[in-house]
């Protein structure tokens, strides 16, 4: 099982404990950069969005300043890297290709950034759920291609079957046992960055 949200926060609280920032990079720099890609910033944009999020995010928790009472986690995060993207923005805006007020506008959304979040929380979870399928269940790899030739990537039955090497009927069983499998890691996954924040 992950480790749930509230249990990694406790142990964030041990500056010492390289794992659990390990744990907490691993499970939001990805969700950032994709926030920031959403917002329209190119890669390299995001990916230093991120790592000033994750830096900020770092030092105030360490100094006490994130507190349950006052906010979700997610909404803390979801202020710090707005901050980070409009600072890209105001910086693009002095130099030639000014930045739109559009895009500034839609970095005051407060609803709208929510959903763009949870939007890439979702997708970053189903990533992490299909990596641990992959690396973590009794499935075999041929059950594995199979189901994501059909569920994933919407190749024909009939073709994954013949690519596989399998019965349709085994595709279809195949498909069944990842995606009950992919619902659980799913489920953990999300009971794991949501309980107690």
């Amino acid at each position: 099982m992950p480790t749930t949200t509230t249990v990694l926060l406790e142990s964030l609280r041990d500056t010492r404990n390289a794992a659990a920032w390990e744990e907490f990079d691993a499970r939001y720099r990805r969700v950032i950069e994709d926030f920031a890609r959403s917002l329209g910033l190119r890669d390299e944009d995001a990916g230093e969005v991120a790592q000033q999020t994750l830096a900020d995010f770092s030092h105030s928790y360490r100094s006490g300043r994130y507190e349950r009472g006052k906010g979700r986690l997610h909404s803390w995060i979801i202020g710090i890297a707005q901050n980070k993207v409009a600072d890209v923005y105001r910086a693009k805006a002095r130099g030639p290709g000014q930045a739109s007020e559009t895009v500034m506008g839609d970095l005051s959304d407060a609803n709208r950034l929510t959903q763009l979040w949870d939007a890439q929380l979702r997708q970053n979870i189903l990533r992490r759920a299909l990596e641990r399928l992959q690396s973590e269940t009794n499935l075999d790899a041929r059950t594995i291609r199979a189901f994501e030739m059909v569920a994933l990537r919407g190749v024909t039955v009939e073709a994954a079957a013949a690519e596989c090497g399998m019965k349709a009927s085994d595709v279809y069983v195949a498909k069944h046992r990842a995606l009950a499998k992919l619902r659980q890691i799913v489920s953990e996954l999300t009971e794991a960055y949501t309980s107690g924040i």
